[in-house]
């Protein structure tokens, strides 16, 4: 795809001939897909990024868990956090990395927890992994904690996840409960209301101060005026993640019950 859109671009006769502009657009161009070269063959196989597969079970018809041990030199993840994860050594399952976000907040074992919907090709292969396979992971990628960590503590938290969606809020909801008001939304599937059960109990044993509703099917209008505070709706952190129309579907109640654009941020699952 990158070839043809250079091809294409050297081939009108009127850009062609801006000499200048072509050089630069060259020069961007091998930059580009040098760098691109050496973070895909050089970068992503150092040590800092292998990882071994600990635990692969499923919680329900729909729905995987992946532990990973993380190896070697950890570069190590935040709270909301997403790798892009390849299974080099199981025949039958695509070589393609993929993202998936991170369940459990960084921890001395340097375990990662992802928690995925089985809703494709390569997610619905992922039970031929086994305990003990390598796992290369590309990352950590996000940019949730950077956020967060420059709100003032007062500020209240709510995180909205749709599904699986919910997975990078547990692991800001345990980081942040501490030092300010967090408050957890989820809206599910009819059959996924337990998938996330045990991280439920340990996150509320930790946090017992955490604000947790969850609804079957999306929570309407009324419910959020139900259920949001004041102080929630005027000053708030929202963070809303899942898939893209269903984000875009519930930022439109938030701004309609007085929440601003600006306390709004999400990640929309499209992939």
């Amino acid at each position: 795809m990158i070839g043809l859109i250079w091809l294409h671009v050297h081939v009108i006769p009127r850009v062609n001939a801006l000499h200048p502009f072509i050089l630069i657009f060259d020069l961007y161009t091998v930059v580009a897909l040098g760098l691109y070269a050496w973070y895909k063959f050089v970068a992503s196989a150092s040590e800092s990024r292998k990882g071994k597969l600990i635990a692969n079970k499923m919680i329900n018809a729909r729905v995987r868990q992946l532990t990973v041990e993380l190896t070697g030199a950890v570069n190590m993840f935040r709270p909301g956090d997403f790798y892009f994860l390849s299974f080099p050594a199981v025949r039958g399952l695509s070589k393609e990395a993929h993202p998936f976000s991170v369940t459990t907040v960084p921890n001395k074992a340097h375990t990662v927890v992802f928690t995925i919907q089985t809703s494709g090709d390569f997610t619905e292969n992922l039970g031929l992994a086994s305990p003990g396979d390598p796992v290369r992971l590309e990352g950590p990628f996000g940019r949730f904690d950077k956020i967060l960590s420059h709100d003032d503590p007062q500020q209240p938290l709510i995180l909205y996840g749709m599904g699986t969606g919910l997975a990078p809020l547990l692991s800001l909801a345990d980081a942040y409960a501490s030092v300010r008001p967090v408050h957890l939304l989820w809206t599910v599937r009819p059959g996924d209301a337990q998938i996330f059960d045990q991280q439920f109990e340990t996150l509320l044993a930790r946090h017992p101060q955490i604000k947790l509703n969850r609804h079957v099917h999306r929570f309407e209008p009324k419910d959020l005026q139900r259920l949001l505070s004041k102080k929630e709706i005027q000053s708030g952190r929202f963070v809303v993640v899942g898939n893209a129309s269903g984000v875009l579907q519930i930022e439109k109640m938030f701004v309609a019950l007085g929440v601003g654009r600006s306390q709004l941020t999400d990640e929309r699952l499209t992939m």
